[in-house]
């Protein structure tokens, strides 16, 4: 027994049509499905436009990568750290550059006995041109040195400028 037979002592007649329901349903699901899509493409513009900014301003104050060459003495930054190594350099080498790989980065191989590893690959952002204490590069020969070397500031292999 329902509440409404209860108070008027008659079944409530409902005035919903199957075929009325059918049709509000209908609608409200391509409603629902258009403004979705709707939602979705502007939110994918509005994605390809922020991107294309960020991009736009990451070029802008990049700059182009320096290019080594097979037999070139480098550097490369310590990438991994352990305790007690705060006061150690930056840097290790010297290592000499074996094969160029693409993407701007190197397979480098450690020459004479200093620390790291044996053999390694390493991207540009981590090496810098090996430079020694006495201004001379005591691990190139004298035609390697003639045929130019890189210009530039000399950089102090601790880090320092």
């Amino acid at each position: 027994m329902t509440p409404f037979r209860l108070m008027f002592g008659v079944d409530a007649r409902s005035r919903d049509d199957p075929r009325i329901r059918e049709l509000l349903d209908e609608e409200l699901v391509t409603f629902f499905s258009n403004e979705r899509e709707e939602l979705r493409s502007q939110a994918k513009e509005s994605i390809q436009h922020v991107q294309t900014e960020n991009k736009r301003r990451f070029d802008k104050s990049r700059k182009k990568a320096f290019q080594y060459r097979e037999g070139d003495l480098v550097a490369i930054c310590r990438t991994q750290y352990k305790p007690g190594s705060k006061l150690a350099h930056k840097f290790l080498g010297p290592y000499e550059v074996t094969k160029t790989l693409r993407h701007d980065r190197y397979v480098v191989r450690r020459i004479g006995e200093s620390e790291g590893p044996k053999q390694t690959s390493s991207a540009v952002d981590f090496m810098k041109p090996w430079t020694s204490d006495d201004g001379e590069d005591q691990f190139r020969s004298d035609e390697e040195d003639e045929s130019g070397g890189h210009s530039g500031r000399t950089l102090g292999q601790d880090g320092r400028v």
